[in-house]
């Protein structure tokens, strides 16, 4: 399963980052952002998953417990240590890794969605250091 941490910044337009390293053992790992979320159903996410020797960048929306419009690249890398950003500005998400933008895609805030926060999935617990979240500019 995924477990999310979240907390409630009050307000939609969020800049966060965190530096993760993925824990992968004989399952795969998973760890990213989510913003703009309303509860563990209803969320903006960004993560990344380790699977053998590459790393699956992620993009979805979690309505209603569903995944809608995934965004998926596949990185064949033995990499397992990155940075993620996710700037939420209006109706613009940027998705970055190590500071490169991956993804920019349009997405109206929906009202009350101001839960911001980690996720982790799959095999072991990852790890995470240097989690930041301001107001985006």
């Amino acid at each position: 399963g995924t477990d999310y941490l979240t907390i409630d910044t009050g307000q939609a337009d969020v800049d966060v980052a965190v530096d993760v390293f993925l824990e992968q053992t004989k399952n795969a790992a998973a760890a990213g952002l989510v913003v703009r979320g309303s509860d563990a159903q209803n969320m903006e996410r960004f993560l990344l998953q380790a699977e053998g020797p590459a790393v699956h960048v992620r993009v979805d929306s979690l309505v209603d417990g569903r995944h809608v419009d995934e965004v998926r690249q596949v990185w064949p890398t033995l990499r397992r240590g990155f940075t993620l950003r996710l700037v939420a500005s209006g109706d613009e998400l940027g998705y970055f890794v190590d500071g490169r933008e991956v993804h920019r895609q349009q997405r109206t805030p929906r009202a009350g969605a101001t839960l911001v926060g980690l996720l982790n999935g799959g095999g072991e617990s990852s790890r995470f250091d240097n989690f930041e979240v301001r107001t985006a500019q």
